[in-house]
């Protein structure tokens, strides 16, 4: 015998697009049904958190929850010994900048810049 049950279409909802990414699905507008996958990515300057794929399973959910594009951030690169650091954003594309205390010289970059990669533009500068 068959089933009513086995006619039905599964629909998951649409998962929606996080801040500050790019959604790629065959189905662009419309149904998500059973099988259905969509991919993720983060535009420049964020990385992902969590998976760039969901999947819409038989009970119509998704299999994993949306991902989040979180600020790419390259964390506090220190001072150095009777140094100076100016700057309070450690995120991608900020600068922050360097000087020395009394008449040492700076030596290295007197700036850095926190880059796509997560990482400073180079190493700290010292003081002679």
């Amino acid at each position: 015998m068959w089933s009513a049950a086995c006619n039905q279409v599964v629909n998951c909802t649409d998962p929606g697009i996080p801040a500050n990414s790019i959604r790629e699905s065959k189905i662009e507008h419309g149904n998500f049904t059973l099988g259905s996958v969509v991919f993720y990515t983060c535009n420049p300057g964020y990385y992902l958190f969590g998976s760039s794929a969901l999947t819409c399973q038989p009970i119509g959910h998704w299999d994993k929850p949306l991902p989040e594009c979180l600020e790419e951030d390259c964390g506090n690169p220190g001072s150095p010994p009777y140094g100076t650091m100016v700057g309070d954003k450690f995120s991608f594309g900020s600068t922050v900048q360097y000087s020395c205390s009394g008449d040492r010289e700076l030596i290295g970059e007197v700036s850095l810049t926190c880059q796509i990669n997560g990482h400073w533009s180079g190493p700290i500068p010292h003081c002679s």
